[in-house]
């Protein structure tokens, strides 16, 4: 009876690592999704983009941004309009109402993402995510010459 008491008590315990009751009385989340730190103090991610690229042919955007301790490389999103990509690397970091202990480490992300331009010409990828310190929103614009 004693060991299923204390292992009542450590999943308990387990449990209110990793979730937390909200105002409302229901469980926030552990972790948030967030645009990926691409300025950290004055220090700005690579972007990769090919110089020109072949219509209907996918090519890879790569961006490089800033993350550490608790911060987790997660999806990267493309919507392609025309001529224009616009790329947004996210990165999962723990909610704020969850207490977490995180190392300062500074670590580099890479985020990839498959974009297609069918329309030759030049052609604009905009890499969206935010500058720290602050989280502001920050953008990056490149040029591509798609052929036929």
């Amino acid at each position: 009876m004693r060991h299923a008491l204390l292992r009542g008590a450590a999943l308990a315990a387990a449990l209110s690592l990793l979730t937390a009751c909200g105002d409302d009385g229901g469980l926030v989340p552990t972790t948030v999704l967030l645009p990926a730190t691409v300025v950290f103090y004055g220090d700005t991610a690579a972007v990769t983009v090919p110089d020109s690229v072949r219509a209907f042919v996918p090519f890879v955007v790569t961006v490089q941004s800033f993350g550490g301790g608790c911060i987790a490389l997660d999806q990267t999103g493309v919507v392609v309009s025309g001529n224009r990509a616009d790329v947004r690397p996210l990165v999962r970091e723990p909610h704020p109402a969850v207490p977490t202990v995180c190392t300062a480490d500074l670590r580099i992300l890479t985020h990839s993402a498959p974009v297609t331009f069918t329309q030759p010409g030049t052609a604009t990828v905009v890499v969206h995510g935010r500058a720290r310190p602050g989280a502001t929103a920050q953008q990056f614009t490149r040029t591509v010459r798609v052929v036929p």
